[in-house]
């Protein structure tokens, strides 16, 4: 098979996992989510294997919740995701399935990403997402709405309520000790990435925003990066 093409292959399907995915680290003060499934997932993290994450969500049950497939261990039931190159193997599972109650969606209120380094047997977390079943839906004040670029506290100046509230979803990714590597053998994953999202309507109640923000290590806040 050609390299090239394997590559591009592989970036596509990470790429794809990510967006379907769509920290333990500083949140933003207003995200409160607490629940049985938040504090599983807060334990949750990259580079943990298939099994250490069945011994989290199932306890001592584990062991029945696990099956070898393809030279892999990894969770029985059906992925939401499966795929892979001729030398990787990418998995996404969901667990704790509920109804979102703002839109009344069905969630699975953990997500994972599961990957084989290159021609390896073991799979590890690599991506990692968690959804709030009553995420806050709040309204923008008059004449405001949301901009690419704006920080958190930015936000909440334009935003009724104090502080963002239970946000949409979050989702952490670090892929970086996968070494994926380009063609001229550098890491197309360098660096770890944390999304956060809110639900929130305008002033007249007539249009739902949806508002990602990144986070930015080397300023340790949040900023949008796409309004939908």
């Amino acid at each position: 098979m050609d390299t090239n093409v394997t590559k591009k292959h592989l970036l596509t399907l990470i790429i794809t996992l990510t967006l379907i995915l769509s920290v333990t680290l500083m949140l933003p003060k207003s995200a409160n989510a607490t629940s049985k499934e938040y504090e599983v997932y807060k334990k949750i993290e990259t580079g943990m294997t298939a099994t250490q994450v069945a011994k989290l969500v199932y306890g001592k049950k584990y062991k029945s919740h696990l099956k070898k497939e393809y030279g892999v261990t990894t969770l029985k039931g059906n992925p939401l995701y499966f795929g892979g190159t001729e030398d990787r193997m990418i998995y996404e599972f969901g667990f704790y399935e509920a109804e979102r109650k703002s839109d009344k969606e069905p969630i699975a209120q953990i997500t994972i990403g599961l990957f084989t380094k290159s021609k390896g047997k073991t799979l590890y977390v690599g991506v990692k997402n968690y959804n709030a079943k009553s995420p806050t839906v709040n309204r923008f004040h008059k004449n405001k709405k949301p901009k690419v670029g704006m920080s958190t506290s930015q936000l909440d100046e334009i935003i009724y309520g104090n502080g963002l509230g239970v946000f949409h979803d979050i989702t952490y990714e670090n892929l970086t000790f996968l070494k994926i590597l380009n063609d001229k053998g550098k890491n197309m994953f360098p660096s770890k990435t944390s999304r956060i999202s809110y639900a929130a309507k305008s002033y007249s109640k007539k249009t739902d925003y949806l508002i990602y923000l990144e986070y930015n290590y080397k300023k340790e806040k949040y900023f949008v990066t796409e309004v939908y």
